[in-house]
């Protein structure tokens, strides 16, 4: 019986792993006026939000995966007056540049593979 209870503990983990959406490494750099003022890079799982905070400015993406070769992201940005939400698909492993104002951003999303 000890066995049996194993073998499923064990099953339920590995069928439950299938299960985890793809993660995503979104690097990206941050320009206010032009200037680099950070370039965070984060690991994000496929549908959930990584957010990003310093003095001046906040950000949230969320990564979909649209097909093999594209990704939808969500992009939420704050700064001291106003918030932004912006929505682009865009193809893995290519450069997306993103100007909102005085704010600027470049993303780079690739798979991370396990």
């Amino acid at each position: 019986m000890k066995i049996k209870v194993s073998f499923l503990i064990a099953s339920l983990l590995a069928s439950a792993s299938c299960f985890a959406g793809e993660k995503f490494q979104v690097s990206s750099f941050v320009f206010t006026n032009g200037e680099l003022v950070a370039s965070p890079v984060l690991v994000v799982e496929e549908g959930k939000t990584a957010q990003v905070s310093s003095e001046g400015f906040n950000f949230s993406v969320n990564v979909k995966q649209e097909d093999n070769t594209a990704v939808l992201l969500n992009l939420v940005s704050n700064n001291a007056e106003f918030e932004r939400n912006t929505s682009v698909i865009f193809q893995i492993g290519e450069k997306l540049q993103l100007e909102l104002g005085e704010q600027s951003f470049e993303f780079l999303i690739t798979k991370v593979t396990n």
